[in-house]
């Protein structure tokens, strides 16, 4: 009796192990070794300066370029920036242009999704868009976005250069995924992300996004890339363009790399 109780005791543990093991694989891919073909880019190694951020790197990491366009002469830049701050207000373009939005006020470090550093999207049709390149196809897993405070404040209250948003109006963030980094490639796909989104019927419904949200319009059947471009467009249009700032503030950058 005892050695029978023994063996269905003994198989009654193995089963309790099989089954944990099995959560365990199912938290992950199915393929062994997978997880080391997966790369989260947190920015976390990029080099800031003593204000607390940088306009001239040319970050790479985990074989992703991002791209950035610094004009000696005029102090001016495209593509991505790097940062630790945050803020709910903007008061001045230096250096209110490189904080993410916060709710809890100004930040002088730790502003990033859950670290301390994050980038700073910037661009236009005339000086280009902030773009990641891959040294080999990837799949985009997700993405963590923001406003940054220059934009928030802006939507909401207002510019010498842009209007206050009423009802109708929006702010949108496409996210092109190309399988060619060449300059003549066509997208495979557009992903979309309402940075601000007036267009409901009911005042309620309006919303701007105050808060590092997830990304997750990325799916498993989606193409491999090798390059994303990031769009920025606005109901608020003027003579020369976009009134609206045409910044965004990204961070966690999780894909797979496919080669």
């Amino acid at each position: 009796m005892n050695k029978n109780l023994f063996i269905v005791g003994s198989l009654i543990f193995a089963s309790s192990m099989l089954f944990s093991c099995s959560n365990d694989d199912n938290d992950g891919p199915d393929d062994p070794g997978k997880d080391d073909k997966v790369e989260n880019i947190d920015f976390e190694s990029a080099t800031l300066g003593s204000m607390g951020y940088n306009n001239q790197l040319k970050y790479e990491a985990d074989g992703a370029s991002f791209n950035n366009n610094y004009d000696d002469q005029y102090g001016s830049w495209d593509g991505f920036a790097y940062s630790c701050l945050g803020s709910d207000s903007y008061s001045s373009f230096d250096p209110d242009q490189y904080k993410v939005y916060s709710s809890t006020g100004d930040l002088k470090k730790g502003a990033g999704h859950n670290s301390d550093k994050f980038a700073i999207g910037y661009g236009s049709d005339y000086t280009g868009w902030p773009t990641i390149t891959f040294d080999s196809a990837v799949k985009i897993k997700s993405l963590w976005l923001n406003n940054t405070a220059y934009a928030y404040n802006t939507i909401k209250n207002g510019d010498a250069f842009a209007k206050k948003f009423v009802k109708g109006d929006w702010f949108l963030l496409t996210i092109e995924g190309y399988d060619d980094d060449s300059e003549t490639a066509t997208p495979v796909y557009a992903k979309t992300f309402y940075l601000a989104d007036y267009r409901a019927e009911l005042p309620v419904d309006h919303y701007i996004v105050s808060e590092w949200t997830l990304c997750d319009a990325f799916v498993n059947s989606d193409s491999p890339v090798k390059k994303l471009v990031f769009k920025l467009s606005s109901s608020d249009v003027g003579a020369y363009g976009m009134n609206t700032p045409s910044y965004f503030a990204l961070d966690d950058v999780k894909f797979e790399v496919m080669e």
